[in-house]
């Protein structure tokens, strides 16, 4: 990593970037504040020359920015996740050259006669405001309140498709039952809001427009409950007039007249109609759209989080390798991961994965013999001196690991990771592969009950007290059932005999045997 990478990635230089992007932000609003064209007097604006200072510096700022970037990194940026910004900055910061340099200089060519086009060309620097979605970049929480109620979308144009339906057929109840295309009140010339007069139940549903604006300001959202109640159980009855009374409530005047008009009575029922769609508009389905949301932001929180678990991991397991790697073949052997699980930072990573503090070297050799020894050398009994005792690897000086490919070997670290629970499905996998690891070592074991039983008949005498087992071993071979005789032992007797009788073998240097 070059001196110039390390500056771009380090966290002062983003961080600083960030505070001069958020201080950008705030500039544009004291610039259309107090800076604002109309204010303009004398052919010069209030904030000016302090204004045109600011923007230069920002406009210098920003364009060493994705210099130092460009340079830093190369074309690299168009191959890694950040290459979206690294784009999205060059586009804004493009316009801002343009804005603050370009247009000067052309301005000045032209002499102030192309001022109506560059003035229009001018808002492009509203587009500066887009750069402080970067903040989502540095606050992740942000990032995952945005993405839940992206993914909460279906989810939540559901609800609000079956309270818009909910509102429907309840706005053709109140509708049938309460409209009418020719009521008095409609000869009105102000309605009930302009009057400041309590409203009858005929205003509020006199048409299905009426009904529906009614039940979602005055039942789903709950405004003036109390006043709909009443207008519907005491102001939707008859309509009758009456001389003008100072005392009258809500009082609706005929035109030309002094009478004084109202609606008294109403249905009961109706207004327990009205309580039913509040109980299941405002009381459950809104209640179930916020928790719909808490759920979905929820699981969008822990998708970021184990995202961000697997890259932090991916990232550390990369820095690891290349620190260990020598032959540059991009392959993990068990000789570097045991330089790699050093690493402080893979340790981090790895207790964020459920590798316990207490238990880590335990749990850490458990993940190296899952990864490693499937690539050990299986070694098939299929001649007769293949059951002899070979020496490792190590003392051979060769190397019988062929190594792990990242991708790969990020692949098992996480099918392993102790935080997560067993299934159905890996219970399953065990146990086919246990028979089939039971059938191969049934196998190998009829392999090693005949070689015995060659080996015990012709090997020579040797003066050692262990030898008496031979006869016995002979007995057994001569026994009918030739593949039963070493089903009693277990595998700790059966190996412990193997590696005794190839140490006496060793010692007493017997004559090579003819097996054929």
């Amino acid at each position: 990593m070059t001196g110039l990478e390390k500056v771009a990635n380090g966290h002062f230089f983003q961080n600083f970037t960030l505070l001069v992007i958020v201080l950008n932000g705030f500039w544009i609003g004291i610039d259309v504040e107090w800076n604002h064209p109309s204010l303009k007097k004398n052919g010069a604006l209030p904030l000016e020359p302090t204004s045109i200072v600011v923007e230069n510096l920002f406009c210098v700022y920003f364009t060493l920015e994705i210099a130092l970037r460009l340079v830093a990194f190369g074309k690299r940026n168009l191959d890694k996740k950040l290459r979206f910004w690294f784009i999205f900055d060059s586009v804004l910061v493009t316009f801002m050259v343009i804005e603050t340099w370009i247009m000067l200089i052309v301005d000045a060519i032209t002499g102030g006669g192309g001022g109506n086009f560059l003035s229009k060309f001018s808002t492009l620097r509203l587009l500066r405001l887009t750069r402080l979605t970067r903040l989502m970049h540095s606050l992740p929480e942000l990032l995952t309140l945005v993405r839940g109620m992206i993914n909460a979308a279906k989810a939540v144009s559901i609800v609000l498709g079956f309270l818009v339906l909910l509102m429907y057929v309840f706005a053709i109840v109140f509708t049938s039952q309460l409209g009418h295309s020719e009521s008095p009140e409609k000869m009105e010339d102000n309605p009930y809001w302009i009057r400041d007069s309590d409203p009858t139940a005929q205003e509020l549903f006199g048409s299905m427009g009426d009904s529906m604006m009614t039940l979602f300001t005055r039942g789903l959202l709950g405004d003036n409950l109390a006043e709909t109640l009443e207008a519907i159980k005491d102001r939707g009855g008859e309509y009758t007039c009456t001389d003008a009374d100072e005392n009258a409530v809500s009082p609706v005047r005929t035109p030309g007249d002094e009478k004084v008009c109202m609606r008294t009575g109403g249905e009961l029922w109706l207004m327990w109609v009205f309580v039913v769609f509040f109980v299941i508009s405002a009381m459950c389905l809104l209640n179930m759209l916020v928790g719909v949301l808490c759920e979905v932001i929820e699981a969008t929180a822990a998708s970021e989080e184990a995202e961000s678990e697997i890259s932090g991991l991916r990232h550390n397991i990369e820095d690891s390798f290349r620190a260990v790697d020598v032959s540059g073949d991009e392959r993990i052997t068990r000789k570097e991961w045991k330089s790699m699980r050093t690493n402080k930072d893979l340790r981090v990573s790895f207790g964020r994965l459920g590798v316990e503090e207490n238990c880590e070297q335990q749990q850490m050799d458990q993940i190296e013999e899952h990864l490693f020894a499937r690539l050990d050398t299986i070694h098939m009994l299929d001649d007769d001196n293949s059951w002899m005792p070979q020496a490792p690897a190590s003392e051979a000086g060769g190397d019988d690991e062929g190594g792990i490919a990242i991708e790969e070997f990020l692949e098992h670290i996480l099918q392993i990771r102790p935080d997560v629970h067993a299934n159905l499905l890996d219970l399953q996998v065990l146990r086919v592969r246990a028979e089939r690891d039971e059938q191969h070592f049934n196998a190998q074991i009829d392999i090693i009950e005949t070689r015995l039983a060659k080996v015990a008949s012709e090997v020579p005498v040797v003066p050692h007290v262990a030898l008496a087992g031979v006869s016995s071993l002979n007995k057994l071979a001569e026994e009918p059932s030739e593949n039963a005789w070493l089903r009693g032992l277990s595998m700790e007797v059966l190996f412990a005999e193997l590696k005794h009788r190839a140490d006496l073998l060793a010692n007493a240097s017997p004559p090579a045997l003819d097996l054929e």
